[in-house]
């Protein structure tokens, strides 16, 4: 039995939310996976393999308390899924607070996720949160 998209990606998600398994959550991340992050986001560009999620991920939380609101995991296609991610981000810098939504298009392939696109419902509002002139 093959596994859907939607399970890998769930599969992922519980993984990653729980400190206990976070580790292993990487575990469903391909050598040759891309994540691809908004040019205007200052962790932007594209992240590589598994240790390249783990640098996105690290950097995020040099900038950002992060806290996962809510996540619902959809098919979108036979080897994509989506995590529709609530959000809330809290700046190291400047102590501000943003609620969010953020959208995450996954590519699987042979149980592995592959690709991922990520659509913030607000960069301007994100990159604020850093801006210590706005305080």
């Amino acid at each position: 039995m093959t596994t859907s998209a939607r399970d890998t990606l769930s599969e992922f998600m519980t993984r990653i939310g729980d400190p206990a398994t976070a580790r292993q959550a990487f575990e469903l991340v391909a050598e040759d996976f891309v994540a691809n992050e908004p040019a205007s986001l200052p962790y932007r560009g594209q992240h590589h393999g598994p240790r390249g999620l783990r640098g996105l991920l690290r950097q995020v939380n040099e900038l950002f308390a992060l806290s996962i609101e809510s996540v619902r995991v959809t098919d979108a296609g036979p080897d994509r899924a989506l995590a529709d991610v609530g959000i809330r981000l809290a700046s190291r810098t400047t102590g501000k607070e943003l609620s969010t939504r953020v959208l995450e298009l996954y590519r699987v392939r042979d149980g592995k996720l592959v690709e991922l696109d990520v659509f913030y419902q607000d960069t301007h509002a994100l990159v604020a949160l850093l801006d210590e002139g706005g305080r």
